[in-house]
């Protein structure tokens, strides 16, 4: 994982980031499948589905 993180990111952001692993608190879960369906609601197609069902409605 840490390779892919350097791989993507900007020079400057991977001088010395922190990857670790996460807890499994519960909340970890919950942050990232907010974060998977917000990356997909303002997506350029879940916009247009949003446009097309408010003309629908």
């Amino acid at each position: 994982m840490r390779a892919v993180v350097y791989e993507r990111a900007l020079p400057l952001t991977t001088r010395k980031p922190p990857v670790t692993t996460a807890r499994p608190d519960g909340a970890c879960a919950i942050h990232g499948g907010i974060a998977l369906a917000l990356r997909d609601v303002f997506s350029g197609q879940g916009i247009a589905r949003m446009l097309v069902d408010d003309r629908k409605g």
